[in-house]
């Protein structure tokens, strides 16, 4: 018989806190951004701000955080959606993601 203990680790699920707070910093750097800032550039360091505070706090999981800035940008008036969503559908990032995938296939 094995004497060794088990720790069974809830799975993660949505921080609340850190959720709130991507936004309310968002809402602060807005605020707080100088005035001689255009809205582009106000924009996307809202997005900036937003985005590293889920990615560091995980409060979603960090492939969900990563595609906040193509929600986010036309959101807020950086850019449109398209040229938002080019940058996630470009044909190398698409065969790295298809080689992971493998990877990950022939891993199992």
């Amino acid at each position: 018989m094995s004497n060794l203990k088990t720790e069974i680790i809830p799975e993660r699920g949505v921080r609340w806190i850190p959720v709130i707070l991507g936004p309310l910093l968002t809402l602060l750097t807005y605020y707080l951004a100088p005035a001689e800032y255009s809205s582009t550039v106000r924009g996307t360091l809202m997005v900036t701000v937003w985005t590293v505070t889920w990615w560091v706090t995980e409060a979603i999981p960090i492939p969900a955080s990563s595609l906040l800035p193509a929600v986010l940008l036309p959101l807020f008036g950086v850019c449109d959606a398209a040229t938002a969503a080019k940058y996630y559908s470009h044909h190398l990032l698409l065969l790295l993601l298809g080689g992971f995938m493998l990877a990950r296939a022939v891993e199992c």
